[in-house]
């Protein structure tokens, strides 16, 4: 597993666990790259976290958990959702790597579950993009597809 420094020039850095450049050329080529994704998101997230100190983080559709780990590394309660096992395993290395496994349980949860507007149904990758790990799309009409 490839984990590299990510964050904001003045802001606190970690290491984020990602995915082969092959397999998610959008968000983990990016962190690879320049170590950071979505840089006017995340100034604009760490805003925030600034204006309200106590906010608990829940990171919906984590993915490889950029906000949710920012977060925790400025000392957040943070509840990352991630549907995808692939992606979880991504997250807790993540943790690992940044000697925040202590915090699991106590505040710190990592739910393996999609989020849908509907409960009690079964949802399925229906696909995902060969170059884009983050490209899957989850749904109840169709069996799954190159998914792993």
């Amino acid at each position: 597993m490839n984990c590299t420094n990510v964050g904001l020039d003045g802001s606190i850095k970690f290491k984020m666990c990602v995915h082969k450049k092959e397999e998610d050329i959008f968000v983990s080529g990016s962190l690879l790259k320049h170590h950071i994704w979505e840089p006017h998101i995340v100034r604009r997230f760490l805003r925030v976290l600034k204006r309200f100190p106590r906010a608990v983080v829940i990171d919906i559709g984590a993915q490889l958990g950029m906000y949710g780990l920012q977060a925790a590394a400025m000392g957040r309660k943070v509840v990352f959702v991630e549907a995808s096992g692939h992606n979880v395993n991504h997250i807790l290395a993540s943790l690992g790597e940044n000697g925040m496994l202590g915090r699991v349980c106590r505040d710190l949860a990592v739910v393996r579950n999609a989020v849908a507007e509907v409960s009690g149904g079964r949802l399925a990758a229906i696909y995902t993009e060969k170059e884009n790990n983050g490209g899957t799309a989850w749904g109840d009409d169709g069996p799954p597809r190159d998914f792993a």
